[in-house]
């Protein structure tokens, strides 16, 4: 069975998320943005839902639910690089709630989303993570995740994005 129509690992349900969970993950977006001290997220439930099921889509995404209630989510794209591995699954957001953690919500997102990334072809499942994110770290370690120390991330905000464009 595939992460798409739903999978359940020690009573973990994992499935493809559906527009009705778009309130939810934003909810949990917020969570993980409070966890990490970063930024309000900006994303409504209607921008997921236009950018995870539009005609011009964005992202897919999976969610964890426990007893019908969403407990964690991993959202994520496809992209690829000619000179290194080819096509490849970005993870952008990994998030569990703080009640559902060490349940097995987490493993069983990264192991659905591992699974998918074969599907596809990928030959890597990358994403970045906050340096002071002491517990993620610990978490992709016990993943056997590598750390990657000669890549930086690199980024061009709005302002920048259209002061290179000339708008």
């Amino acid at each position: 069975m595939s992460a798409e129509s739903g999978e359940s690992v020690d009573g973990m349900n994992i499935r493809a998320m559906g527009k009705e969970d778009a309130v939810e993950i934003v909810a949990m977006a917020r969570e993980l943005a409070r966890h990490v001290d970063d930024p309000e997220p900006r994303v409504t439930a209607a921008d997921l839902v236009g950018d995870g099921f539009g005609p011009d889509r964005w992202c897919d995404g999976l969610v964890a639910e426990r007893e019908g209630r969403l407990v964690g989510y991993a959202l994520y794209c496809r992209t690829f690089e000619a000179h290194a591995v080819g096509r490849r699954l970005w993870l952008a957001d990994l998030h569990v709630r703080p009640g559902a953690r060490r349940a097995g919500a987490g493993r069983a997102l990264m192991a659905a989303l591992a699974r998918r990334a074969l599907d596809l072809g990928c030959g890597s499942l990358c994403w970045e993570l906050w340096h002071l994110n002491r517990m993620g770290r610990a978490f992709y370690r016990r993943l056997d995740a590598i750390e990657e120390s000669e890549l930086a991330v690199m980024r061009l905000d709005a302002a920048r994005l259209r002061a290179l464009a000339g708008r």
